[in-house]
């Protein structure tokens, strides 16, 4: 997938150089989705009765660009979550991420435009576990036995991306766009919520592509139109 995507945005960016330089900027929201690797965290959920989760979250989000003579600076973010069960216990897995992106943008004509991304930030993972107990009494969950009734982990670090997105002037001041990453977290063990390490980690966390559209809201001029 990260060759694919780097043949395309070398290809695209090649047949595009000779667009108009482009000043302005915009902000919106997106909605899209993430693909993940699941396979050893499905494994760990079946050999305890969890029902496996599918490779693929919703994700919402969204950000912001400045353009100044077709340089793309900015930054966009965006997070969601997915749940599962066994009979036991109820699961909820929030993913989040947050970019500092800069690229250059390749008019195609004089409302339509791709621009490649190339992104660093941060993100991480949390997952909260339950067990299905049933209402409580509040003394209860300040014994020791209760305040262990619930569990999160979680799993954070540093981010990089690399994408292709590309916009539809819709009027004076609408955009709609589209982007296309592949996202990959690096580093970051797992940790219990007090601190505590976390042994026989899962693997699992931000790593794969991701797609999203969205609408966004500014204005971009042709800079030859200034002078």
């Amino acid at each position: 997938m990260r060759r694919v995507t780097l043949v395309l945005i070398l290809s695209l960016s090649a047949v595009c150089l000779w667009g108009y330089e482009i000043n302005g900027g915009l902000g919106g929201f997106s909605f899209g989705r993430f693909s993940f690797d699941t396979k050893d965290i499905n494994e760990r959920f079946a050999a305890n009765g969890v029902n496996e989760i599918e490779d693929v979250v919703y994700i919402w989000g969204g950000g912001g660009y400045g353009i100044i003579r077709n340089v793309v600076i900015g930054g966009s973010g965006a997070g969601g979550g997915i749940k599962t069960e066994s009979d036991s216990v109820s699961i909820k897995i929030n993913m989040g991420y947050g970019l500092f992106e800069a690229g250059y943008l390749f008019p195609l004509g004089s409302k339509i435009a791709i621009f490649p991304l190339f992104g660093i930030g941060g993100g991480g993972t949390t997952i909260y576990l339950r067990p299905d107990l049933g209402d409580v009494d509040f003394d209860d969950i300040l014994t020791p036995d209760g305040a262990g009734r619930t569990t999160s982990i979680s799993s954070g670090g540093f981010i990089g991306s690399l994408g292709l997105g590309a916009i539809f002037r819709f009027g004076e001041f609408i955009v709609i766009y589209a982007k296309g990453s592949y996202l990959r977290q690096f580093g970051g063990d797992w940790q219990l919520e007090d601190g505590s390490m976390l042994k026989n980690e899962p693997d699992f966390g931000i790593n794969g592509p991701s797609f999203s559209i969205g609408l966004a809201f500014g204005g971009l001029v042709n800079v030859e139109e200034l002078e």
